[in-house]
């Protein structure tokens, strides 16, 4: 069986720009119909990310919640730490979004979130 990749039929804004960014910074990938998300966050919420390999928002961060809702597997999110002029990483959105009540990793590593 083979399965299609998902295909958008809307254009998300600067979406020309954002490619020829990632292509320069991280190298060529391939054109594909995902979004891509731009995710600003400290440097302790970037480590908690990378250690435990998952990308969360704050309740109370409705834009970024907005974005989190919007993300598909097979989106892709760029990173950029804040305070630095320079993107980190680019991942791609491998599940749909959930709700920890727990707070997720960022409540009992970095509780000021």
């Amino acid at each position: 069986m083979v399965k299609k990749e998902p295909m958008r039929t809307d254009t998300p804004l600067y979406l020309k720009e954002t490619q020829q960014l990632i292509n320069q910074k991280f190298g060529k990938i391939i054109e594909t119909s995902q979004y891509i998300f731009v995710c600003s966050l400290s440097k302790e919420n970037w480590e908690i990310c990378k250690r435990h390999k998952l990308w969360g928002v704050p309740e109370k961060a409705k834009a970024a919640e907005s974005a989190l809702k919007r993300a598909k597997p097979w989106d892709l999110l760029l990173f950029r730490v804040n305070g630095g002029p320079d993107y980190v990483s680019v991942w791609m959105v491998t599940s749909k979004p959930f709700v920890a009540d727990s707070g997720g990793p960022w409540k009992k590593e970095y509780n000021r979130e």
